[in-house]
């Protein structure tokens, strides 16, 4: 498994397997424009590299988000809290960001 794939597989750990979507059409993905169009997954965390770029394509985590897509931090924000209320232990795991930028 690809270390782009492990970053997804986390999710799925954490939040657990969510509806039947893709990534692509959550309210945490998030689109960064530049000469290229590059995703992120505002809930897994973000760089300025390829660390954290995320695939539409991948199947919806337990964190989905129907809807408009965050605009400010602090839906997304709100948003996380209530997901990360929902583990158990509250332990993070390896690779897990938890932390957002505007």
């Amino acid at each position: 498994m690809a270390r782009r794939e492990l970053r997804h597989a986390h999710m799925l750990v954490v939040y657990g397997k969510g509806p039947d979507r893709k990534c692509g059409d959550c309210a945490c993905l998030k689109v960064v424009a530049l000469a290229k169009k590059f995703h992120k997954c505002r809930l897994y965390g973000e760089t300025n590299g390829p660390a954290t770029d995320w695939n539409t394509r991948w199947d919806a985590c337990g964190a989905f988000a129907d809807g408009t897509p965050f605009t400010d931090r602090a839906a997304a924000i709100r948003h996380m809290e209530e997901m990360l209320a929902r583990l158990r232990g509250g332990h993070k795991l390896d690779g897990h960001v938890h932390r957002l930028r505007g």
